[in-house]
């Protein structure tokens, strides 16, 4: 909640253009990478801009031309030729222009080539950083896990899943598997492995993990994780997860962390 009141504060004043600094706590995208932007909140200023504390758990030093506020814009500034960030899936923005709008909804054209339509709470506006007036969005992000899983190999802890999906290798975040089962590695978007178990990248199935756990790659069966935590690659046990049980969705979310983190399994190119 505090974070919505700062973001209030600054909208309240008439003109963010006008403050000496965004305050911290202001909820925010920045550009980590090229064309790719994180959710995260302001810290404060730094040489060429402010500190974003990502979702991701990591920070970095943002100029203000690549900070866009997370605030839904009034329907009368979205226009054909407008830049924004545009929700491709829950949760998960992307950079590109409005190519037409119509009926509520407004057709999109990535920078990356990819096209989407979605409505207005879907948008924000790039350089919105004068907003006023608009609608403060708080997002309620559902969690990917109950407790957190730590994955052991050979007896040493190789990777951690958090409750908030936040994906820790060797004690480094590298990702995220949301509740819904996109899989971010990196700040891309790696892949899906969806409710019913199908694992999909680029858009095309690739694999699946079936409902007594066995792994498939394409046509042929990999692997296996097993409701006792176990992650076998063929028929030898790969690692194993230190949890007493798994549900069904515990095991597609360990399945996800093994085909989209680890080599081993073949599914990263």
């Amino acid at each position: 909640m505090r974070r919505v009141i700062a973001v209030l504060l600054i909208l309240a004043a008439g003109s963010v253009a006008a403050q000496s600094e965004l305050q911290p706590g202001t909820v925010v995208f920045g550009e980590w990478f090229e064309n790719q932007w994180y959710h995260g909140t302001i810290q404060g200023p730094c040489s060429s801009g402010y500190t974003i504390l990502a979702e991701t758990g990591e920070t970095k030093c943002v100029p203000s031309n690549k900070i866009v506020l997370d605030v839904v814009p009034d329907a009368g500034e979205v226009k054909e030729g407008s830049p924004v960030l545009a929700e491709w899936a829950p949760g998960q923005f992307y950079p590109g222009v409005v190519s037409s709008v119509g009926g509520g909804s407004y057709d999109i054209q990535y920078d990356d080539g990819d096209r989407s339509t979605v409505r207005l709470s879907g948008i924000r506006l790039q350089g919105n950083l004068d907003a006023q007036g608009a609608t403060i969005v708080e997002t309620t992000k559902e969690p990917t896990l109950e407790n957190a899983i730590t994955v052991l190999r050979e007896g040493n802890v190789w990777a951690e899943i958090q409750p908030d999906g936040t994906v820790l290798v060797q004690g480094s975040p590298v990702g995220e598997i949301a509740a819904g089962g996109a899989v971010h590695r990196g700040g891309r978007l790696a892949g899906t492995v969806d409710s019913d178990g199908v694992i999909s990248q680029d858009g095309s199935r690739v694999g699946e993990i079936e409902m007594n756990g066995r792994l498939w790659r394409g046509s042929s069966p990999i692997g296996a994780v097993l409701v006792n935590g176990d992650v076998y690659l063929g028929n030898s046990k790969w690692a194993e997860a230190d949890v007493s049980s798994l549900g069904v969705r515990e095991q597609r979310i360990l399945a996800a962390l093994a085909v989209f983190f680890a080599p081993d399994f073949g599914f990263i190119r």
